[in-house]
């Protein structure tokens, strides 16, 4: 015999009343958590790693709620401090290099040499303007070439920039080590390159 009462059904067996069959099909509904294996779903037992939805499924998988808040903390706060750094390098002066200290493991690096002009600077024009600027700049230890291209060419000589033979500079740009493993200096920009009164270290 069923009966039901409060929305529950109870089976009456001899007379005796055993719990509520809606309890226990809702009690052994529940996930258990403690039997389930690292790494696999609670649900459908299959392996689904790190993840935090069962990819076969569909169960809510996270073991914990505070690690998966975690995990996205720790991405966030990644990608705040590698903004941080990016913005802290664009405002830091880079250090005095000297010219024949600059190699090959310093690829890419951003850096200041502080020399003379050997010689007048080439000039490659295109369409009637600049499109390529040399110019080999020497220090006490050695001497290295420093390139401009397009629109940093063109922006050197708008801006009057270009120096000459004997010039003192002071250059800033990023170090670029050619094929043969001879170094050479790219400019970035027309502010790299500032003149010098006086002798040059």
């Amino acid at each position: 015999m069923i009966s039901d009462q409060s929305s529950s059904y109870w089976v009456i067996e001899s007379g005796k009343a055993k719990e509520p069959l809606w309890n226990e099909v809702h009690t052994m509904s529940l996930p258990v958590f403690d039997n389930a294996k690292p790494g696999t779903c609670f649900s459908c037992e299959r392996y689904i790693g790190p993840a935090d939805v069962c990819p076969y499924c569909g169960a809510d998988a996270a073991r914990a709620p505070a690690l998966r808040a975690l995990r996205y903390a720790a991405l966030v706060l990644t990608v705040a401090g590698l903004a941080w750094l990016s913005v802290s390098a664009r405002h830091r002066e880079p250090p005095v290099v000297a010219i024949g200290r600059i190699a090959a493991t310093m690829n890419f690096a951003r850096i200041r040499i502080v020399g003379e002009v050997q010689r007048n600077a080439y000039v490659s024009p295109r369409r009637g303007e600049p499109d390529y600027f040399s110019f080999v700049v020497a220090d006490d230890s050695g001497e290295v070439r420093v390139q401009a291209w397009r629109d940093v060419a063109a922006a050197l000589a708008a801006a009057d920039r270009v120096p000459s033979q004997g010039d003192r500079v002071e250059v800033e740009g990023r170090v670029r080590i050619s094929a043969r493993g001879d170094p050479r200096l790219a400019l970035d920009s027309e502010q790299d390159v500032r003149f010098q009164e006086g002798p040059a270290p």
